[in-house]
């Protein structure tokens, strides 16, 4: 429990504070220190992302506006991806989903280095 409380912490700052790779973040969390199920933790920190987002959406739009266009067009790839990332995940399995991951978290760490120390 506390240590579920300080990792909620601290992924709640960063996701107030700074924002992209929180639901990352969190499967890693509950993953590796709270024992969920790879499927599991990944459902849980969609959820919890979602709502996260909804809160931002819910305050950026009372002050300063949202930008609805491409917010709805996001919208719209973003669950055509949910509803295909999950029907893969139910059919392939856990031990496909970390090695995908794993794969596209790799590639965003050299795409990152690359713009950092060679652009």
């Amino acid at each position: 429990m506390v240590i579920g409380s300080i990792a909620a912490f601290i992924i709640g700052f960063y996701d107030g504070l700074i924002g992209p790779g929180t639901g990352t973040i969190l499967m890693i969390a509950l993953v590796a220190l709270m024992g969920f199920a790879f499927v599991g933790a990944s459902a849980i920190a969609k959820v919890v992302n979602a709502t996260t987002n909804l809160a931002s959406i819910i305050v950026v739009g009372l002050t300063i506006g949202v930008m609805w266009k491409l917010g709805l067009v996001l919208a719209v790839a973003n669950l055509a991806g949910g509803y295909m990332g999950s029907h893969m995940a139910i059919k392939k399995g856990s031990s496909f989903i970390r090695i995908f991951y794993l794969i596209v978290t790799g590639l965003l760490i050299l795409r990152l280095g690359y713009s950092l120390y060679l652009e």
